[in-house]
């Protein structure tokens, strides 16, 4: 997962507000939820997406020099591997 295909989970373009983030997050989650017939994996690409959006806007305002590349590949790795652990 890319930067790109995080927003585009969430409905979000790249000029959204902390807020905006938080509240298409909640909608999703409450929508794709399995107990209101929405799937896990649903549940499982939306959290990642999110947890993307909302990390890389915590490190621009707490690192404006951090290598954002890294980032990008560390957080394809962890989605990589959380797709291939069993549920």
């Amino acid at each position: 997962m890319d930067k790109n295909e995080a927003f585009e989970i969430l409905g979000l373009d790249f000029n959204a507000s902390r807020d905006d983030i938080i509240n298409a997050h909640r909608m999703l989650i409450e929508k794709n939820h399995p107990d209101k017939g929405g799937s896990e994996k649903d549940m499982v690409t939306i959290q990642h997406a999110y947890q993307y959006v909302i990390e890389q806007i915590s490190v621009r305002i707490d690192n404006p020099t951090a290598d954002y590349q890294q980032l990008e590949t560390d957080f394809t790795e962890f989605c990589q591997q959380q797709e291939q652990s069993p549920p």
